[in-house]
This record gives structure tokens, C-alpha cells and sequence, in this order.
């Protein structure tokens, strides 16, 4: 009575194609899902480096110092800030092909945390190495 007993899966096979794990799999995600998936946003939201990448928590901590130091007069990043080159004016026609290409390169190497960070450090300089 109410028991449910299925056949092993074939090595390889999805569970979720199974008919006595269908209908459960339709449901959602399993305890054990939900349960391994608030684990790792903890470990995320613990860490400031995560594989050589910085995450929100190193951006919340670099804007607490900036605003603690009252200041920073220059800003090294590696990447641009995010938007930098949308407020380019087409002031000189003559170089539209070099601001092209530094448009395209800003977009392809830029991070809206390098934004957030200028906007939070206002910089005298920023100088950027990508």
C-alpha cells in the first residue's frame, strides 16, 4: 500500500526519464538539491576570492575601507569600469575609428564591481590595465 518500488536506472541512464522518479522530479528540485544549493550561496557569500575571481563580499569590504580612509587618490584594476566609454562623444570625427576599436575593447574587458568601486573610491586617477 503506498509503496513505491522501481527497477535500478541503467548505468548512464537520467534519473528524471524513469517513470517512478518522473512524477517526483516534475515536483521540483529534492530537499538534498535545495539543501547543497544554500549551502554553496553560504560558502559564496563567506568568501572573498572564489578561483582567483573576486565576489560581492570583496567589493562590499573594498567600499567599507574606501569609505573608512576617507578617499583614494589613484585606482589600479585591471579592467575598465563598466560603461566608461558610453558617455564618448563623437567630439573628434577624424579618430571614429579609434574610438571604435577602444568602445569595443572597453565593452569586451570591462566589470560593473570596477564601476561600483570607482563610483565609491572617486578617484583622482584611475588608470586600468586591460
Amino acid at each position: 500500500r503506498g509503496l513505491l518500488v522501481a527497477a535500478p536506472a541503467p548505468l548512464g541512464a537520467d534519473l528524471a526519464e524513469t517513470p517512478a522518479v518522473k512524477s517526483v522530479a516534475s515536483n521540483g528540485p529534492s530537499w538534498e538539491e535545495l539543501k547543497a544549493k544554500e549551502k554553496k550561496k553560504e560558502f559564496m557569500q563567506s568568501q572573498l576570492f572564489i578561483d582567483g575571481c573576486y565576489t560581492p563580499l570583496a567589493i562590499e569590504r573594498l567600499c567599507e575601507e574606501i569609505a573608512d580612509s576617507g578617499g583614494v587618490d589613484l585606482l589600479l584594476t585591471s579592467e575598465w569600469p563598466k560603461g566608461v566609454m558610453s558617455t564618448l562623444k563623437d567630439a573628434w570625427p577624424e579618430e571614429a575609428e579609434v574610438r571604435k576599436l577602444a568602445k569595443g575593447a572597453a565593452r569586451q574587458c570591462s566589470s560593473a564591481a570596477v564601476a561600483e568601486l570607482a563610483v565609491a573610491a572617486e578617484p583622482k586617477y584611475h588608470a586600468v590595465g586591460l
